[in-house]
């Protein structure tokens, strides 16, 4: 007699309980409006054509000035950094036209291998200092 173990399929088993881990209907839309809210909240806004050129302009006008005036080794507090740039560029010197915020993103996109610690100061970017004409 032949071995048929192997070619029989299993015996199907049939049950009348409901599995336990099924959620009802309206939880699952309310859960996924709630993920939905979240993801807007979360979302960047999006620049408009005058406002993503005048960030534009305010990259090119920050890579001139590191491109002048950074060097990628040393080290320096970001005020250095921020009080130089202002310096450099007459439009800029009222902080509330182009924040901290922006510059710091602007020196990471410069040189990404900068690392800034959590009192401020960045590793691998230094100031050239000006050279003072009285002296």
């Amino acid at each position: 007699m032949a071995d048929t173990s192997l070619r029989d399929p299993p015996p199907l088993v049939v049950t009348t309980q409901r599995p336990k881990l099924t959620a009802p209907r309206h939880l699952t839309g309310v859960g996924s409006c709630l993920l939905a809210g979240v993801y807007e909240a979360g979302r960047p806004d999006r620049l408009n054509a005058e406002e993503a050129q005048e960030l534009q302009e305010q990259w090119s006008d920050f890579v001139s000035f590191a491109e002048e005036r950074l060097l990628r080794t040393g080290r320096c507090h970001e005020t250095e950094i921020y009080s130089a740039f202002r310096k450099s560029n007459a439009k800029y010197r009222d902080p509330a036209t182009i924040p901290d915020r922006t510059l710091r993103d602007m020196i990471r996109q410069w040189f990404p291998a900068s690392q800034r610690t959590s009192t401020g100061y960045y590793k691998n970017v230094s100031v050239i200092p000006r050279a003072d004409p009285f002296q």
